[in-house]
């Protein structure tokens, strides 16, 4: 079966599982906790997804290791897809479970790029051109998710993605198309 099939249909059962209990705010904590802890322990992501692991052991390794800091509706879950056999799918269950929640929060989500670190007040102001340019497209926005990175190799200017839709307005890129054109 498709992993983005999967993932689509186990977040969705996430996300209405924990809607039905009210606990959606909750469990959308939990998912970005599970997410980090997973990503600071590759080996445990190994565990998961390795067929030579009974669902007995994986069902211990997931009580140890979120039952003192995830929801129930998380720890269920989670054991849910340890009986299911999609333990090892978890991480991309868990981004499309995210993108549901903020999609239905309105929460839109930016990251920007530049050569050097911008000013609170700079960043300010990119949130608040991202909320204008999505309200724009006819969809509302509560809120900007937005994660701000320096990468020096883009020179200058801006790579900004919204979304999922990238907008690269940086020098380097514009270095490389006119390297292109000239090169052709």
């Amino acid at each position: 079966m498709d992993a983005g099939l999967i993932a689509r249909r186990y977040a969705t059962v996430l996300h209405d599982f924990a809607a039905d209990r009210g606990k959606l705010d909750d469990v959308y904590a939990d998912a970005a906790l599970v997410r980090q802890a997973l990503a600071e322990q590759p080996a445990a992501q190994r565990f998961f997804d390795s067929p030579l692991h009974k669902p007995s052991e994986k069902r211990e390794l997931v009580k140890a290791t979120f039952e003192a800091n995830v929801s129930a509706e998380m720890l269920q879950f989670l054991t849910f897809l340890v009986d299911k056999e999609r333990i090892g799918y978890v991480n991309s269950i868990l981004l499309v479970f995210e993108m549901l929640y903020k999609r239905e929060r309105d929460i839109c989500t930016a990251t920007v790029v530049t050569a050097r670190e911008l000013t609170p007040e700079q960043q300010g102001r990119f949130v608040s051109l991202v909320s204008g340019k999505v309200e724009k497209t006819g969809r509302k926005v509560s809120s900007v998710d937005a994660t701000f990175k320096v990468d020096p190799r883009i020179i200058g200017g801006v790579v900004l993605t919204i979304d999922g839709m990238q907008l690269d307005g940086s020098v380097s890129s514009k270095l490389s198309e006119l390297e292109r054109q000239l090169t052709a």
